[in-house]
Order: C-alpha cells, then structure tokens, then sequence
C-alpha cells in the first residue's frame, strides 16, 4: 500500500529537502536537489535526475539479465585487480 500525504498538510520547503551528495569529478559532493516525490512528499531515492534520480532500472528480463551480468563483470575486475595489488 502506498503512503500518501493528507490534504492540508504542508509540504517539505524546498530549502529543507535533501541534496543529492553524489561524488563529482572534482572531488566534491553534488549539490543538486534529489528528485522529490510531491505525492508521499519524501525523495525518491536519494539522487538528483543527473545522479539516477530518474532511473526506473531496468525493464524487461532481458535488461535485468545484462545489468546483472555487468554487475559482477565488474566485481570480477575489482577483486582480481585488487589482488594483484596486495601485499600479502
């Protein structure tokens, strides 16, 4: 069942509602505001729509099925690169 906000109850002011927080290339943090839900009146899913805010993920088995996929390709990498930096 989907929380909704009731009628007459204020929404969240712009300037209060979370910002995205995504790491840029720069070094920092991203300072866009993350995608708000004004129907439940509470943000999405933490990102701004450049950060995947507006992802929907994947749609079909078949996207599902690469994204997984890619996935754990890219663990692969991580762990044997990370092994062949080791130390021990």
């Amino acid at each position: 069942m989907v929380k909704r906000r009731k009628l007459g109850v204020p929404v969240t002011p712009k300037p209060e509602r979370p910002r995205c927080g995504a790491k840029t290339r720069a070094g920092g943090r991203c300072k866009a505001p993350a995608v708000w839900n004004r129907r439940n009146d509470e943000v999405r899913n933490g990102r701004c729509r450049m950060h995947g805010g507006l992802s929907t993920g994947p749609r079909t088995e078949e996207g599902l099925r690469r994204t997984l996929e890619a996935l754990r390709a890219g663990r692969a990498r991580w762990l044997a690169k990370r092994a062949a930096n080791s130390k021990y």
